[in-house]
């Protein structure tokens, strides 16, 4: 007896190509927000530490691969986000603009929630890259405070007030992150470059 092909109706590939275009989407809606929360946050911080903290251009430049390196400790656990460990380091708790949750009741930030990746279908992956794109600023917010935590020595309660500072920055230039990199260079005489993570020194 032949061996049968199972039938796979063509509405159903049809929405799996569909959905797999939307993951892709949402992806790179994830990575652009990411970029441009960076520029913005970066550059706000580089005006408030030298604007509130006197911070030199060659203390920035070395903050910042501090900040860069804070992050690596999240890739070494695919389940630890940069707010939960600001929270375990700190004691400061980060929530996203617009979001009544907070981090420890949404899974992806949660490395106690059990979240398994691997069998989630094509909506629950999408959601799932989807959900994170308003939690953007949080985490870039709690890179720095951690990295200000472990590499200039500040108190949870100094990095508590520096985000009040940040954030004064941040709305003052409206995010605007053309202005920010602007206003960056004339007073700090610094510029990141098209990575987003070093910053050179320019003429002050």
């Amino acid at each position: 007896m032949r061996g049968t092909i199972p039938s796979v109706k063509y509405k159903d590939v049809r929405a799996s190509k569909q959905m797999t275009k939307r993951i892709l989407q949402v992806k790179k809606e994830l990575l652009d927000e990411t970029n441009l929360q960076i520029d913005i946050l970066y550059h706000a911080a580089a005006i408030a530490l030298n604007r509130y903290h006197g911070w030199t251009a060659d203390e920035i430049c070395n903050f910042f691969h501090k900040a860069e390196e804070a992050g690596e400790d999240c890739t070494k656990d695919f389940e630890l986000s940069m707010i939960e460990l600001c929270w375990e380091e700190l004691g400061i708790e980060l929530m996203a603009e617009g979001i009544e949750k907070r981090w420890f009741e949404v899974s992806f930030l949660d490395s106690e929630k059990d979240l398994d990746r691997m069998k989630m279908d094509q909506f629950k992956y999408y959601q799932f890259f989807k959900n994170q794109i308003p939690w953007v600023p949080a985490q870039i917010t709690a890179s720095i405070l951690i990295a200000l935590y472990r590499a200039a020595d500040w108190k949870p309660e100094t990095c508590g007030k520096f985000i009040s500072e940040l954030e004064e920055v941040k709305f003052y230039y409206k995010k605007d992150p053309e202005v920010l990199r602007e206003q960056c260079f004339e007073e700090c005489g610094l510029k990141l470059q098209e990575n987003f993570w070093v910053f050179e020194e320019g003429n002050k």
